[in-house]
């Protein structure tokens, strides 16, 4: 969500007259405030941008569960919203960003198969496929879809269209974790192929 930007005004220098016997006068100039320049708005990351990109920073998991460890391009952000949900975007700015890879830990309990039937039959999904996929070092079960409607995953997850997804569930400490890879808006192809580097390099801690 873009703020308005708020800037500071200079004060108008006011001056105080005081009379005294004879008529003479003191002015007193109050300090000017210097005007502060409004910050810059995060751009949206090109195509060009993210295609170019590699993840090159380690990122260490602290509070999602289980505990994983990946590496980012630079510029990306890991938001670790609680021990059941991880989420990371390309530049600062999520509302910005073409592309989110969500980590989910709702089916958690549920086997892969379960897993993956159950994400596969969402509503508002085009999905193809159930077939053997890697998620870095892990393997696991997935599909590819299009988003044609608003979708709505268990555990309260949901999006619109226009944009692809990859859907991915692998184990991991006993526990089953859902990957979701979200291009949001029209940069299908480089958003994929970005996400796809880091999370070739996902492993388990």
């Amino acid at each position: 969500m873009r703020l308005p930007t708020i800037c500071s005004v200079p004060l108008a220098a006011a001056a105080l007259v005081l009379s005294a016997c004879g008529g003479g006068s003191s002015t007193t100039t109050s300090p000017v405030v210097p005007e502060v320049p409004p910050s810059r708005p995060a751009s949206t990351p090109s195509g060009a941008a993210l295609l170019r990109e590699r993840p090159t920073d380690r990122f260490d998991t602290t509070v999602f569960r289980p505990a994983l460890r990946l590496r980012l391009p630079a510029d990306w952000t890991p938001a670790e919203r609680d021990a059941g949900a991880l989420q990371i975007f390309a530049g600062p700015d999520e509302m910005k960003s073409p592309i989110e890879l969500t980590f989910d830990g709702t089916l958690g309990h549920v086997s892969l198969r379960a897993a993956a039937r159950s994400l596969h039959t969402t509503p508002g999904l085009r999905a193809g496929d159930v077939r053997p996929v890697a998620v870095g070092r892990l393997r696991g079960l997935g599909f590819d879809a299009v988003k044609v409607g608003s979708v709505r995953f268990r555990g309260g997850y949901h999006t619109r269209p226009p944009g692809r997804m990859r859907v991915r569930v692998f184990r991991v400490g006993g526990r089953t974790v859902t990957v979701l890879e979200e291009t949001i808006g029209r940069l299908d192809g480089p958003s994929l192929a970005a996400a796809g580097r880091v999370l070739r390099t996902l492993e388990a801690r």
